[in-house]
């Protein structure tokens, strides 16, 4: 049994996307087989069709059928059965995939009313964390930082400090916790590193994806330290070390696991790639680490022409967000390697039919705050800007204009500097890069829910080709 997050709101950080993953997979294995033979034998045809329903992803239909089926057991067996107990947090945990909150929080709450006389029952951490995450998801943070705390000392009590059933409720109580000190953060996200390498030993490749966790919460550390002036870069200096170590050790456990050729060291050594780059770091090792990706890529026995070109691409993106003039050499060289072979068609298509981003490739995906409320945007209509320009033959972007949507032009300014410092990997037409001229970026908005209205008057719009309504 398990209880998944909800996919109308990020639970607990997108740091915990994989398990929320991990809690879906266990909401759909549902009870375990002997729990199901206890059921009466209408009832078990109808668990089965619930589990159709998962499978199919339908999860609407899964809680009603399943709240329909907890119903009938209920009332056939006994409300503190313990199948129907169980079979009450598989309820919850189909109520809360499919976004039913507050029914979600009605079983969840009755189940952990269940162990009211017993209040160190290792039953309750399971119905306490799947609370916690009702509570996040309806705005209740305290309420969901208590149960995680309660589930946490029960964790403790009956297994001990160190231990690896208690990972997932640590990881939603840290990214829950945002108020708490940056160096208490920094202990619990260690914390985390600890309990598996207490579980599995230092050198054990299980360890893999906490160290890479920590190393990427780091990462951000670096980006994103707060602090004087006199101990900015100190700090900055020690959270970039410390990542880059632990990247370093990552690698080196999966290559001494599973052979330095194997596929799966891929991801991380680009992840190592790009950090160097942010952290404007060693560039020679970054080149070693890029090099190596390439290596490996091309190693496969089922590696196509294709395949040679696109590592030999991978490289040259590199180099041209590094401004490193090697890149143009590194794309006419994986040009020439799919030109005249038929079967690459469509990989020069994708590699150079059109400018690919290279920096800040998130942009777009969720709106920009605005502190106006919208001009002409009413009811459902979302605000956004529309922003065209050119992709120069070395991948920068100039002539940045706004050519459509329905915020003030000032509103825009931003957007219009930040599309300036991208960098793209150039188009290609017969083996020499060109410019794009007329490229479309469109970003939605969001109105602050702090901002203040503001009356309308008469200056520029980007909604209005005349430009006679503004703010």
């Amino acid at each position: 049994m398990g209880y998944p997050v909800n996919h109308h709101r990020v639970i607990f950080g997108v740091g915990n996307l994989i398990m929320g993953l991990v809690l879906s997979i266990q909401c759909s294995a549902g009870l375990l087989s002997a729990e199901v033979q206890a059921l009466p034998s209408s009832l078990q045809t109808r668990y089965e069709n619930v589990q159709s329903s998962i499978d199919g992803r339908q999860f609407d239909v899964a809680a009603d059928e399943a709240e329909a089926l907890f119903l009938d057991a209920r009332a056939t067996l006994s409300d503190r059965d313990v199948v129907v107990r169980k079979l009450r947090g598989f309820v919850a945990g189909l109520h809360h995939q499919a976004g039913n909150l507050t029914a979600a929080l009605r079983h969840y709450t009755r189940l952990v009313s269940y162990y009211s006389e017993f209040s160190f029952d290792p039953a309750l951490v399971e119905p306490l964390h799947g609370l916690a995450q009702t509570y996040n998801a309806l705005g209740l943070d305290e309420d969901a930082e208590q149960a995680l705390l309660r589930a946490q000392n029960i964790a403790h009590r009956e297994d001990g400090v160190y231990t690896m059933e208690q990972v997932a409720i640590l990881e939603d109580l840290t990214d829950l916790k945002q108020s708490i000190s940056v160096v208490r953060r920094d202990q619990q996200r260690r914390y985390h590193l600890r309990i598996h390498e207490d579980a599995f030993g230092k050198d054990d490749p299980n360890v893999v994806p906490s160290v890479l966790r920590l190393a990427r919460y780091l990462d951000q550390r670096a980006v994103n330290v707060r602090s004087h002036l006199l101990l900015k870069e100190y700090r900055r200096r020690v959270y970039r070390t410390e990542c880059h170590g632990l990247y370093e050790r990552a690698i080196g456990l999966m290559q001494k696991t599973y052979g330095s050729d194997d596929p799966r060291v891929i991801e991380p050594m680009r992840e190592y790639a790009e950090v160097l780059l942010r952290h404007r770091s060693s560039r020679a090792r970054a080149v070693e680490v890029v090099r190596e990706v390439e290596r490996i890529l091309v190693a496969g026995s089922d590696a196509t022409v294709a395949d040679r070109a696109a590592a030999r691409v991978e490289i040259a993106d590199y180099f041209n967000m590094w401004n490193d003039g090697r890149a143009d050499r590194l794309y006419r060289e994986a040009w020439a390697m799919i030109a005249r072979d038929p079967d690459s068609e469509l990989a020069r298509k994708e590699l150079f039919g059109t400018p690919v981003r290279l920096t800040d490739v998130a942009l777009g995906e969720s709106p920009f705050p605005i502190r106006v409320p919208p001009l002409v945007a009413e009811g459902d209509q979302s605000l956004f800007s529309e922003v065209s320009y050119t992709v120069t033959v070395d991948g920068r972007v100039r002539n940045v204009e706004t050519v459509g949507g329905n915020i003030p032009i000032r509103q825009a300014n931003p957007l219009r500097l930040r599309m300036a410092r991208i960098k793209y990997r150039p188009r290609f037409v017969d083996g020499e890069p060109v410019s794009t001229l007329g490229v479309l970026h469109t970003q939605k908005y969001r109105v602050n829910r702090y901002a203040k209205k503001r009356p309308i008057d008469h200056v520029k719009c980007t909604s209005c080709t005349d430009f006679q309504h503004a703010w």
